[in-house]
């Protein structure tokens, strides 16, 4: 998400952290007492450390030429985590990992050479729920395969960000439509789910925190069963990938750690992989 500015680019920025309540609804209540952390990239450094801030906003401001790492943790809340790129790739400024609708008050006062541009954002928290189904979108598989594309890697990437700052162990599930033989169906959906695993194990996060289970077409969200004729869309819709939370985990190797700490075990395992 860019926004053009004429003004040098520095900005301040106020997060509003709001409780995720249904996709694609309004936000719901404040969350406070949350854990916030900004690292900066650029200069190995963490900016910004609230063990517990007691009220739902926050207050930042990103410098020019620089990017920035933000994670916002609360026990019994999925971590939120999302990057800030100021002045650099062709950004302005832009944030990945925050939905463009959330962000508003952006103000421009066109002075080139002061701080003169505010950006206000809701952040959204999502409360952990034991087995509730939530869809891993953008995950595709090449056709009839169960090799998962590069193009689903950054949306695994984020679950496993998820996974390093949040102590849960998940159930990994993959589906297809109903097109097919029921028992080959499947099959690949179990290969398929496996693969997905094995990408995000490879990143570092153990073995034993996932389980991978395919439900070939058992579980359709419309009505495209057998010798049914529906669209593309429907069948693709079908064909999906999810993650349910089992058990919340006592020890974490991340948890405890400082976003700095995370990140230098995250350039580890990199390396690793």
């Amino acid at each position: 998400i860019a926004f053009p500015m004429n003004h040098l680019p520095d900005f301040e920025f106020t997060g509003m952290l709001k409780e995720f309540v249904k996709e694609g609804e309004v936000l719901g209540e404040g969350v406070n007492d949350t854990r916030i952390e900004i690292y900066n990239k650029t200069t190995d450094t963490e900016e910004l450390l609230t063990m517990s801030n007691p009220v739902s906003n926050f207050v930042f401001h990103f410098e020019r030429e620089n990017k920035y790492i933000v994670l916002i943790r609360k026990e019994g809340y999925f971590a939120k985590r999302f990057d800030v790129i100021v002045d650099q790739d062709g950004c302005t400024i832009c944030f990945e990992g925050l939905e463009m609708s959330r962000l508003s008050g952006i103000f421009d006062n066109h002075q080139p050479t002061e701080l003169s541009a505010s950006i206000t954002g809701d952040i959204s928290l999502r409360p952990i729920k034991m087995n509730e189904i939530i869809e891993i979108e953008n995950i595709y598989y090449k056709f009839n395969k169960a090799n998962i594309k590069e193009t689903a890697e950054s949306a695994l990437d984020n679950l496993v960000n998820v996974m390093r700052t949040t102590p849960i162990i998940i159930e990994l599930s993959s589906h297809t439509d109903s097109r097919g033989d029921d028992e080959y169906n499947m099959k690949l959906s179990q290969e398929r789910a496996e693969s997905a695993v094995a990408y995000i194990v490879k990143k570092g996060i153990a073995r034993d925190r996932i389980t991978a289970k395919g439900y070939g077409e058992s579980r359709l969200v419309n009505e495209c069963e057998n010798n049914v004729n529906c669209s593309e869309d429907k069948h693709q819709a079908n064909r999906r990938t999810e993650f349910a939370v089992t058990s919340i985990m006592e020890d974490n190797l991340y948890f405890d750690k400082s976003l700095k700490e995370i990140i230098d075990l995250e350039k580890q395992s990199d390396k690793n992989a």
